[in-house]
């Protein structure tokens, strides 16, 4: 999947800026890989909604979150997540991101109820994952190694 952008990122020295990077979506090896819609004709196609007759197609469209408020350098909106995993997969599934970065991925599965579990390597972008999260949530307490600390 392609995630257009709606605007551009400046490169110093390249002809062309990119407004777009690309996304991927994987399956646990030996399980089926899971639609939400199985399309076996184009007037399925014609009978879709808006949001999923868009979501069918490999470009998605969805504005960055604003700049200035980035807490990680290539930060991505959670409603994208959000498309990605309505689209393939459901309620209680576990979702895992290699990549946590600023935690997109784990609010858009406490939104859709769905599992996640992270992997960040950067201890200062963990933070940042946990702040953003609990912003989320409006929280202001966590549990780390059995005991509830202010963050």
């Amino acid at each position: 999947m392609i995630w257009v952008k709606n605007s551009f990122v400046f490169s110093r020295g390249q002809n062309f800026h990119r407004m777009y990077e690309p996304c991927m979506v994987g399956w646990k090896k030996g399980k089926k890989h899971y639609k939400n819609k199985e399309l076996s004709n184009l007037s399925d196609v014609y009978n879709l909604d808006y949001d999923d007759f868009i979501d069918q197609f490999d470009l998605w469209y969805e504005k960055r979150d604003v700049t200035n408020q980035y807490l990680h350098p290539t930060q991505k909106p959670v409603r994208l997540a959000e498309r990605a995993l309505r689209r393939n997969s459901q309620v209680n599934d576990l979702v895992v991101d290699l990549f946590g970065g600023s935690g997109s991925t784990m609010i858009a599965c406490e939104q859709l109820d769905r599992k996640c579990n992270l992997i960040e390597l950067d201890p200062k972008f963990c933070d940042v994952i946990v702040k953003r999260y609990m912003k989320f949530k409006e929280v202001s307490k966590v549990i780390l190694n059995g005991e509830e600390i202010e963050f």
